[in-house]
């Protein structure tokens, strides 16, 4: 309901750049009502992506981004050790944290809440422009997705949006550094 409410609002004028109205942002939303990190939208959105850089981007190991990830790793990291004392029961951290054992003591909620900020906000945020423009490069499948989204036929929709995704996936190969 939060997605659709935001996007809706987003598209309401006559344009919309993608990624700042709606890619990024309706996922980092979701990572602060929903996982409950709370931390500034345009910063959690810059941390993620930094972090994503990092991980599946940075095939030169550049030590700027690797400085780069690392500080956006140590303020989402504050992020959340500053959500944990008040993060309730509707949220995926306050869950975490009641649920604890060795996968969620402070260290590993860390790395879990991390991986699922990275995960949510840079990635959906990819995925979703590299689906609009696969599509903006087939014009009668954008015009079908565009009727069967103004139908709302979402199933429909979402059809059309994964087999853009097959022309164009997020990560095409996963690559791992080893020391």
């Amino acid at each position: 309901a939060m997605a659709r409410a935001e996007a809706a609002a987003a598209l309401r004028g006559d344009s919309t750049d993608l990624p700042p109205a709606l890619s990024a942002r309706i996922p980092a939303l979701m990572v602060q009502r929903y996982f409950g990190v709370r931390m500034e939208t345009s910063q959690l959105i810059a941390d993620a992506t930094a972090m994503f850089h990092y991980l599946f981007a940075d095939l030169g190991a550049d030590p700027a981004v690797t400085a780069a990830a690392m500080a956006a790793k140590d303020r989402v990291n504050a992020a959340i050790d500053e959500s944990a004392p008040t993060a309730g029961p509707e949220t995926l951290l306050g869950r975490a944290i009641a649920t604890g054992g060795p996968a969620f003591d402070a260290d590993g909620v860390r790395a879990n809440m991390i991986g699922i900020v990275i995960g949510a906000i840079p990635t959906l945020s990819k995925a979703s422009c590299l689906a609009v423009d696969e599509l903006l490069r087939r014009p009668a499948e954008l015009a079908a997705a565009r009727a069967a989204a103004q139908q709302g036929d979402e199933a429909k929709v979402a059809g059309y949006i994964w087999e853009a995704l097959r022309f164009s996936p997020v990560n095409p190969m996963i690559y791992r550094r080893t020391p």
